[in-house]
């Protein structure tokens, strides 16, 4: 198994390189503050789990700041995020996630096709 540093790094460098992440979250109550602005806030300890989501990492900014409404705490460091909730939600679709849920391991699967030739484009009338 890969380390979260790992992860990290191989991510800067696809996301840099214009490749996105695809990747499944787990949700807290608190998702419901990022509805107007995309900023997902990282979940306190009294946050109950909503489910898990799946989602595209576009991008990627090192100093951004998320602070959690319900207790305070701030993150530094987010992915940018498109998401399947349609344009109304975040900025236009998109909204970003704290690093802090790959560390913590709240955000798992990661993967990014590399080659169009690994999927059976004729499945999708593509």
């Amino acid at each position: 198994g890969s380390t979260a540093d790992d992860v990290m790094n191989r991510l800067w460098v696809n996301l840099a390189a214009g490749l996105p992440a695809m990747f499944g979250f787990t949700v807290y109550s608190s998702i419901d503050a990022a509805w107007d602005t995309g900023c997902i806030p990282f979940p306190s300890s009294r946050e109950r789990i909503r489910g898990g989501h799946a989602v595209c990492a576009v991008g990627y900014d090192d100093d951004l700041i998320i602070t959690n409404p319900h207790n305070g705490q701030s993150t530094k460091g987010a992915f940018l995020i498109r998401n399947s909730w349609g344009t109304d939600w975040g900025d236009n679709g998109y909204g970003w996630l704290p690093y802090d849920y790959l560390y913590a391991g709240l955000a798992d699967d990661w993967w990014s096709l590399i080659e169009s030739t690994w999927i059976d484009t004729g499945e999708f009338s593509v």
